[in-house]
């Protein structure tokens, strides 16, 4: 009976793979594709306005800002509208911005253009967490990693097709134009399957809406705010670690941190199959673990073959943070899943919006070397919070 048991728990954690099912990871992968796409477009962008670095900074900042704005209507939106209507917003909001962006005027138009994108793009990825979580329910975490792993892959692309674009007559907004038109597109045809797509389920919502929130909602929120903010910590400042610790030239360290990117992406493929098999907590001890070490390991060395090594592993690592993190907020949110998938992404946001600048002013003050320090010190951090704030493993959702 144990061997039953054991075999129907991993049967009940791996994802069915529906029409809804693929069609939310084309669309998660639409999102991935723009976040990593627009930031390649920025230098091309401020070469063609004529700005300066300062005021091409517009940009990012409005990123942010309008994220956590999307953040904080995303869970309103979904509770009156409804999932479906929720993702629906968001994507078309995003084709609209999208094409405002790339329309060849000044900041006046691209800096509220990109505001509008971002607002969008976060209210479309929170009602497709909180879509995908509740339609695989204890599959959720390893659907959610399957379909990073997806959207993982275009990421990695988007910016090698702007590049290309940008070096012939189709222009670096081409591939932003085909990003825009497949977001309608998928639209067009996710309207069809009105079944599939209804509103978010109200059993057990309406009877907690005026309870509060477990004290393990805001905890994990921390969390995964620690675990999200030293992913983009890595991005934004692991080349100028290559180019002070082991005499990268900037294009070579600028291309080397791409093993990082390298790393999440054989990450979430194999944590999707291992989040079949294994508990969210377990799977993420492991993976702060390997992250922890490989930074550790990559600030002693200097040898570059062995630090991008290490990137690599650091990538591995943190990989699965987000999805599995998001499910844990979503696990400890008492079956409220619009909030607590709304609350992930407020907390990654808030948290993504002050760590990185505050390593990077602390790197002006005392180097890079000892301010990346703080991405491994918020790793064990993360870890302990982890492991001294259990969560129930069970998820909510359709399934039975």
């Amino acid at each position: 009976m144990t061997i039953s048991a054991n075999q129907a728990d991993r049967d009940a954690r791996r994802p069915v793979r529906d029409r809804p099912t693929w069609m939310i990871y084309i669309q998660l992968s639409l999102l991935s594709a723009f976040t990593m796409g627009y930031g390649a477009t920025l230098a091309l962008l401020r070469d063609e306005q004529g700005t300066s670095r300062a005021l091409a900074g517009l940009h990012p900042a409005a990123f942010s800002f309008a994220g956590i704005l999307g953040a904080l209507l995303a869970a309103r939106l979904m509770r009156r509208r409804g999932r479906s209507t929720t993702i629906r917003y968001g994507l078309i909001g995003m084709a609209f911005g999208i094409a405002l962006f790339t329309v060849p005027l000044g900041l006046g138009i691209t800096v509220p253009a990109l505001a509008i994108t971002s607002c969008c793009m976060t209210i479309a990825l929170t009602g497709i967490n909180a879509f995908l979580l509740h339609h695989q329910g204890e599959a959720g975490p390893a659907a959610l990693t399957q379909a990073n792993a997806v959207a993982a892959v275009t990421g990695f692309l988007a910016p090698l097709a702007i590049g290309a674009g940008a070096a012939t007559v189709l222009g670096w907004r081409f591939g932003l134009w085909v990003v825009a038109i497949g977001m309608v597109i998928g639209e067009v045809i996710r309207r069809r399957m009105p079944n599939a797509f209804g509103s978010a389920p109200q059993a057990g919502v309406l009877a907690a809406r005026g309870a509060r929130l477990p004290r393990q909602v805001w905890w994990t929120c921390g969390m995964l705010g620690l675990l999200v903010a030293s992913e983009v910590s890595v991005s934004v400042w692991g080349a100028d670690l290559l180019r002070e610790r082991a005499g990268f030239e900037p294009a070579s360290a600028a291309a080397g941190i791409g093993v990082v990117a390298a790393g999440m992406v054989v990450g979430r493929f194999l944590g999707g199959r291992l989040a079949e098999t294994y508990r969210i907590d377990a799977l993420l001890r492991l993976a702060i673990l390997i992250a922890a070490t490989a930074l550790v390991a990559a600030w002693f060395v200097t040898e570059p073959i062995v630090m991008l090594a290490c990137l690599f592993f650091v990538g591995l690592g943190l990989s699965v943070n987000w999805p599995l993190g998001v499910s844990r907020v979503v696990a400890a949110s008492g079956g409220r899943v619009d909030r607590g998938a709304s609350l992930a992404t407020l907390s990654s946001g808030i948290a993504c919006g002050i760590i990185p600048f505050a390593i990077g002013a602390l790197g002006d003050r005392l180097g890079i070397h000892p301010a990346f320090l703080c991405i491994p010190a918020m790793l064990l951090i993360a870890l302990a919070i982890l492991v001294g704030v259990p969560v129930r493993p069970s998820m909510p959702g359709s399934r039975g």
